[in-house]
């Protein structure tokens, strides 16, 4: 028999399985793995959000609540999202006059966004911050109060709960899950569930239509045609479960076995028999004797196990994941790391953490709902400008506006400020980026120093030297009454023998 006839046969031998594809086996389906892809549906997340995203917001928010761990998480989040304050606005047009305008009337919204005036515009981003973990987006309507301040609009929080369907309009397929749709996917009303007091404790069958412009409504998008949220932490929920799970049989386990001290065993064919439900009390410190062929000893209790520390840092890993938190900061230590390693993992979440910033404020280049806040306060500050007969600033044709969030405290502030002081140098970062990265502002600083030197003045002391970045053109300038970084600054007798020094190697060059 030739090698070709065997090969012939073999493969008559196995005919192809109508399973079998081209490519991909992991989509065969069979006795194994069934189990494991019977949820897997193709069908629109919108679908999938009806039917379950009700049980989401509830198992997430329960998780947060009772595990101290996710909560603990979700607190780190939003204070590296948000910071103390928030971030800082700056206004770009080529109208200094109306910049300062529109920052000085933010600034004073800001402060107290909501109805309820002891709500920070900070608080109220940290509680957006938490929404996006338990219910995957947040909402408020725009509102207005009478105010004692120029902008009298304001933002009620919503929970994201209350929107949803009115029972008499649930045939209509332009309205999905409290919203309805255009034909182009543009959320023309939302549907909002009244509440009979404040806090939603009684919440009625009454829906109220609100238009789009009144509300603000955020979420990352995961899929097309995506309608409503998804919580952040439903990808980690059964990891939360499994790991509270565990933790409670190892406890328990540990404890029995704790609990059981000494017991009786015996191998001894002729020692009399004990009923095993037999107990004996044995005092601390105190010897006891035990029937003839029975002997004392101690259960050696099996958990935790040796692999349990290292099973429980792999699992936490799964719940930071979806926001690129490292385990050093889920676990708020860094005993495993050296400072490159730890620099290298904070600067994945340090990146993460300014995407999800970037997509709340807005940027030069894409829209967010606080680039339409300022748009909103620019627009009722000059109707109240005009309405007390006043000319507001002119709006020029193009405006920018930056934002800048607070960052991290820094591992190493020498070489964190080595690195602003350069990026200061090559002119790719401006004093006020630097000031609000920490958390304040340039004119804060100003004012702070102006302070301090008046009081220093009025106790006959030298004033605090300008700290200006070494080799700039400020401070090699002979007129300017300040002191560089790291040397002194040149006498205007020194500035003139540099250039007749430079004079004369030029002409001995020559």
């Amino acid at each position: 028999m030739t090698a070709r006839s065997v090969r012939a046969k073999v493969k008559r031998s196995y005919p192809a399985s109508p399973l079998s594809v081209r490519r991909w086996e992991v989509a065969k389906t069979h006795r194994l793995n069934q189990a494991h892809w019977v949820w897997a549906q193709e069908q629109s997340i919108n679908a999938d959000l009806q039917d379950w995203l009700s049980t989401l917001r509830t198992r997430c928010t329960y998780e947060r609540d009772n595990n101290p761990l996710i909560d603990g998480v979700v607190f780190t989040h939003y204070v590296d999202i948000v910071g103390k304050d928030g971030p800082e606005l700056q206004v770009q047009s080529d109208s200094a006059t109306y910049n300062d305008w529109l920052e000085r009337h933010w600034r004073q919204w800001f402060r107290a966004p909501t109805p309820n005036p002891r709500i920070s515009g900070a608080a109220l981003l940290r509680l957006w911050v938490q929404s996006l973990w338990r219910a995957g987006e947040f909402l408020a309507q725009k509102v207005t109060v009478n105010a004692d301040t120029p902008v009298g609009m304001r933002l009620m929080p919503i929970d994201p709960r209350r929107l949803g369907t009115p029972a008499d309009i649930t045939a209509n397929h332009d309205v999905v899950m409290g919203i309805r749709f255009s034909k182009d996917g543009t959320p023309t009303q939302y549907y909002v569930q009244k509440a009979e007091a404040f806090g939603g404790l009684d919440l009625s069958m009454n829906y109220e239509p609100i238009p789009p412009d009144d509300i603000v409504h955020f979420f990352l998008i995961r899929e097309e045609d995506q309608a409503r949220g998804v919580p952040w932490l439903g990808s980690s929920l059964q990891t939360t479960a499994d790991l509270r799970d565990y933790d409670a049989e190892v406890l328990e386990t540990a404890r029995q076995a704790a609990n059981q001290g000494v017991y009786w065993y015996t191998d001894h064919p002729n020692a009399p028999y004990l009923d095993v439900n037999d107990q004996e009390t044995l005092e601390r410190g105190m010897q006891a004797t035990g029937p003839p062929g029975w002997r004392p000893a101690m259960l050696t209790p099996q958990q935790p196990t040796t692999q349990y520390p290292d099973y429980h840092s792999e699992r936490l890993r799964e719940i930071g994941r979806p926001v690129a938190m490292p385990l050093m900061i889920i676990k708020l230590d860094a005993g495993q790391h050296n400072y490159s390693s730890a620099r290298f993992d904070g600067r994945n979440y340090d990146r993460a953490c300014e995407v999800i910033q970037c997509a709340i404020s807005g940027t030069p280049k894409a829209t967010g709902p606080l680039n339409e806040l300022v748009d909103d306060v620019a627009r009722e500050a000059g109707l109240y400008e005009r309405s007390q007969r006043r000319a507001p600033p002119e709006r020029p044709e193009e405006v920018i506006y930056e934002w800048t969030w607070s960052r991290p405290p820094q591992v190493d502030r020498d070489k964190e400020s080595a690195a602003d002081r350069a990026d200061m140098e090559m002119g790719i970062a401006a004093p006020q980026d630097i000031a609000a990265a920490r958390g304040t502002t340039l004119d804060s600083l100003i004012a702070k120093q102006q302070r301090a030197n008046e009081r220093l003045e009025r106790a006959q002391l030298p004033p605090i030297p300008m700290i200006l970045p070494r080799g700039s053109a400020y401070a090699r300038r002979g007129d300017l009454k300040v002191a560089a970084s790291d040397e002194p600054m040149p006498t205007p007798g020194d500035a003139k023998d540099e250039e007749e020094a430079d004079a004369e190697t030029v002409s001995t060059s020559d």
